[in-house]
């Protein structure tokens, strides 16, 4: 992403107030059983270090948008509603990039994992994405999200061969793996694509034996090494912004998608510690 940083940081203190970091991000994916109180906490004056968040779709959200810049999703090539929801039909990106002019876009989440081919991906960036790009030459483009395994690197590169007029602004990456490998993980990408910025947009830190979190009860590690690898984030100019996958209360919700710790809130949904130190509540 070729985003001065200047600019941005300026972007930031004017409306975001002058600790926010423009960096840090959020995922408006809170429980829906809980949405209220967990947005509130979420999007409160007291959260300080937070200027972005996304939704994994086309929507924004009402609430969030009040605090933070909106980026949006394609989240796959699929030309057709998901249910009664169409928040990723790829038909209606175009319409819903006009009503919401947002100044950056994700693009296909995850593809090497989720049955996306490259020439799937190809005809679908050839069709909607590039047409979108030329209307709004402004609007900064990620690249199809790569995730930590072996096959979003020979994905990429099929994806840049087909395709040398699919041009993108910045590399987005996920990661969800050991504390130990993140660093490497993230240096490869910007050894492979050096002269574009990286977004980490989704991170959760797992046991080696990728069988559950390593942030559980009683491990008194997991969270200073989350925070050493936030900070290095903060510390490096390649990084342009991350998103740490904690929206989730400690409850049994949290606990299911595998976050006894990460979780910026608790079962009440008041902050946890290591939500009070990534939100910048003081």
């Amino acid at each position: 992403m070729h985003f001065n940083l200047l600019s941005l940081a300026t972007l930031s203190l004017c409306t975001l107030g002058s600790a926010s970091n423009p960096k840090r991000g959020l995922i408006s994916d809170v429980n829906g059983a809980t949405y209220k109180e967990d947005s509130n906490a979420l999007t409160s004056s007291r959260v300080k270090s937070v200027s972005w968040y996304y939704s994994f779709g086309h929507y924004p959200d009402s609430k969030f948008s009040k605090r933070y810049d909106f980026v949006m999703q394609q989240f796959g090539v699929d030309e057709k509603p998901a249910g009664k929801n169409n928040f990723k039909n790829l038909k209606t990106l175009a319409s819903d990039v006009a009503k919401t002019r947002p100044k950056h876009l994700f693009t296909f989440l995850e593809p090497a994992i989720h049955g996306i081919t490259p020439e799937e991906a190809v005809k679908a960036w050839k069709q909607y994405i590039i047409p979108l790009k030329k209307k709004y030459p402004n609007m900064q483009i990620g690249s199809p999200s790569l995730i930590n395994g072996g096959g979003s690197k020979p994905w990429i590169q099929k994806f840049n061969k087909l395709c040398p007029q699919c041009k993108y602004d910045f590399i987005d990456v996920h990661y969800y793996w050991t504390h130990q490998e993140f660093q490497n993980f993230v240096k490869g990408w910007h050894t492979m694509f050096p002269n574009k910025k990286i977004w980490v947009s989704d991170i959760g830190f797992q046991s080696s034996s990728s069988t559950g979190p390593q942030c559980k009860a009683n491990d008194k590690t997991c969270i200073p090494q989350t925070k050493k690898m936030i900070t290095w984030m903060d510390n490096t100019s390649w990084i342009e912004r991350y998103t740490y996958r904690g929206e989730f209360r400690r409850d049994a919700f949290g606990a299911k998608h595998n976050q006894p710790l990460w979780c910026f809130l608790g079962p009440n949904a008041g902050y946890t510690e290591f939500g009070k130190w990534y939100l910048g509540i003081k």
